[in-house]
């Protein structure tokens, strides 16, 4: 089934973010895409708002077309979403399994797949953020520190609205711990 057909409901969202990764693979150009795909001849200039997911659409194309590349973004996302609920219930003593089954098999994760918003199957970026951000806190080191912040860069470019999200999560975490971040 790997790049037979777009793992996506018919007319939703899936086409336009397909065509925004295909074009900037196409053209190497992002996060900032100027096409001559559109508005010939002078073409257009459009943000792709998902660039973090541009290799894992280059490696599915390379694969499987158009549609190997939207379902390897899709496969990649339920991996992203499983690694961050792992080690965010490991974090919290949990069995990380658990953690990964109930943050990938989540409906906002299957919803983004089915309606085609490749920019929300990068929500993982957030859930690791926040561990590593909580690890930082705790540990104080700054090899945590750094990568919290990386990970954080990565989830804008995987959608504007997860470098928000983070942002308003460190808020609340330091808001809610306000000892912990005295400490540090």
């Amino acid at each position: 089934m790997f790049g037979k057909a777009l793992l996506a409901l018919p007319h939703r969202e899936a086409g336009a973010h397909v065509w925004g990764l295909w074009a900037a693979w196409r053209t190497g150009a992002a996060p900032l895409l100027h096409t001559d795909l559109l508005g010939f001849p002078g073409g257009v200039r459009l943000p792709l708002v998902d660039a973090a997911n541009l290799p894992w659409f280059g490696l599915g194309f390379l694969a499987g077309g158009v549609a190997g590349g939207y379902d390897a973004v899709v496969y990649a996302g339920l991996v992203l979403a499983g690694l961050a609920g792992a080690v965010l219930a490991r974090r919290l003593g949990a069995p990380g399994w658990l953690g990964a089954v109930a943050a990938a098999g989540s409906a906002p994760i299957w919803g983004a797949a089915a309606d085609g918003m490749t920019e929300d199957l990068a929500a993982g970026w957030v859930g690791l953020h926040l561990a590593l951000f909580l690890d930082h806190l705790d540990r104080g080191r700054l090899r945590t520190g750094l990568l919290a912040g990386a990970s954080l860069a990565v989830a804008g470019f995987a959608g504007p609205y997860h470098a928000v999200w983070c942002l308003f999560i460190d808020g609340a975490v330091l808001l809610a711990h306000p000892r912990r971040w005295r400490r540090r």
